[in-house]
């Protein structure tokens, strides 16, 4: 089992998309370590449905379009940049 702080971090941080291998490892893991510390363990799948699910690419897809904005509504322009729209 183990016990370190270090080791369990080295396990747990590492990419991890839904249905991935890296996940299902993870879940086999984490569900070995706490029956070892006594707990009972029950997988419960699930599948969860957002009104979000039909616009999750145009969000994704605009989400770039906020970085670049942000910075242009929150700091002036500077003034050589009047000097490109003469």
């Amino acid at each position: 089992m183990t016990t370190s702080p270090h080791d369990l971090l080295e396990r747990l941080a590492v990419p991890r998309l839904p249905g991935s291998e890296a996940l299902k490892d993870i879940e086999a893991f984490l569900a070995a370590t706490l029956q070892d510390l006594g707990f009972q363990v029950t997988a419960t799948r699930f599948v969860a449905h957002s009104p979000l699910d039909a616009v999750a690419v145009l969000g994704a897809g605009l989400g770039w379009l906020a970085l670049l904005a942000i910075p242009l509504l929150i700091f002036p322009l500077p003034t050589w940049s009047a000097a490109l729209f003469l």
